[in-house]
């Protein structure tokens, strides 16, 4: 497939992950087709049987976003979304590539891009972490905190007794 091409399908597969329940209509609404034949054509180029074939590699992190492999190999692979910003527990501002992660995660994980300097220097800008929503922190465990109505992150160390304390 042309360059052109993988960057169409590329697109697609990101918006399906931003909006897994989105429909045909939207997905062409958002490619800005007038028909819904088009978003058909361009699966049909890229070798899928269709929308849910399509959606079903998309959303299970088997398409990587980046113009590498596109399918993985080894299910110990996936490839995990990096999150920019967190404005809230369900909006996120996604980054233009993923994360090759080589160990076994849930599906409703992602990475998460340190921007600022609030956990130096313990992390600094740049690092990423992964973030596995579906894990019950333990002992020890570093895991991140969305403040309500501060509109803020904040990373905890789980301590005995499962008290959050800073690292």
């Amino acid at each position: 497939m042309s360059n052109y091409g993988n960057q169409v399908i590329l697109e697609m597969a990101r918006f399906l992950r931003e909006n897994p329940s989105a429909t045909v209509n939207q997905l062409a609404e958002h490619m800005g087709w007038a028909e819904n034949r088009s978003v058909y054509y361009w699966l049909n180029q890229a070798g899928f049987k269709g929308i849910r074939d399509f959606r079903k590699v998309a959303l299970d992190r088997s398409f990587s976003f980046s113009n590498e492999d596109i399918i993985r190999e080894d299910l110990e692979k996936t490839y995990l979304p990096i999150v920019e910003q967190i404005n809230s527990p369900k909006h996120y501002e996604y980054a233009k590539e993923d994360f090759l992660c080589l160990i076994k995660t849930s599906t409703t994980s992602f990475v998460y891009r340190v921007s600022n300097h609030d956990w130096a220097p313990f992390l600094i800008p740049g690092d990423l972490l992964v973030v596995d929503p579906e894990v019950k922190p333990q002992n020890q465990d570093i895991f991140l905190v969305w403040v309500r109505g501060q509109g803020t992150l904040i990373l905890k160390k789980l301590a005995d007794n499962y008290f959050a304390r800073d690292p």
